[in-house]
């Protein structure tokens, strides 16, 4: 599959397309005329780079769930593991978040803590 029809195909831009191709997410076959060529299960990982974006991954992780995922070793109890280990972070970021929220509504209901009038 040739690059302009991949990145329609998933909806990415060409050249987002080379990118993760760059970093080995996905690889092209070079033809005669020097033109990639992808084969078909390009097209499964890049939904797995967007899907996984879509969940706060960082393309270093992406980078190790795609590298599983074509050494077929992609289960599903590691898909849960990660997600697992994405929920628990969240969890974490939201409690540092509610405690700075919860600072803020102090502050806002005593005296202004600074010395402006």
């Amino acid at each position: 599959m040739k690059i302009g029809d991949l990145a329609k195909k998933v909806g990415l831009s060409v050249s987002r397309v080379r990118y993760y191709e760059t970093l080995g997410i996905i690889r092209a076959k070079r033809g005669e005329s020097n033109y990639r060529d992808f084969p078909p299960e390009s097209e499964r990982l890049l939904l797995l780079v967007l899907q996984a974006k879509d969940l706060g991954f960082t393309l270093k992780e992406i980078q190790t769930l795609a590298s599983a995922l074509q050494q077929g070793a992609l289960t599903k109890n590691r898909v849960r593991s990660e997600l697992t280990k994405k929920l628990d972070a969240l969890d974490e970021r939201i409690a540092i978040i509610k405690k700075f929220q919860k600072n803020v509504r102090q502050i806002l209901e005593s005296a202004c803590p600074f010395d402006v009038e």
